[in-house]
């Protein structure tokens, strides 16, 4: 992939992220998207009732990220870097977190 393909991937509505079976990564404030070196600066994610269940039977390894209910969620986060804090959520749906993340 062309770097300006994986920057344009990362820009616009998280569509190309979950093409790929990837997380997505959001603006925070949606009216950075159109500047040219501005960076998504928070990921939205899934955990499934089958990770949960690993998650609680695990708990002895589990950390401060450990995620222990299904559901849609975000942090902030800058794409290739480690979350600035807990995940936020769980939300019903991947809208429903974005707009958490938004503000809205």
């Amino acid at each position: 992939m062309r770097p300006e393909q994986a920057l344009q991937d990362m820009r616009g509505p998280h569509i190309a992220a979950r093409k790929r079976g990837k997380m997505a990564y959001i603006y925070s404030d949606p009216t950075r998207e159109s500047e040219e070196h501005a960076l998504p600066d928070v990921e939205v994610f899934s955990v499934s009732q089958m990770e949960v269940n690993y998650n609680l039977a695990n708990l002895d390894h589990a950390d401060e990220y450990t995620i222990t209910q299904p559901g849609h969620y975000w942090w902030a986060c800058f794409p290739g870097c480690m979350p600035d804090g807990e995940a936020m959520g769980p939300f019903e749906t991947e809208a429903e977190a974005i707009a958490d993340a938004q503000g809205n």
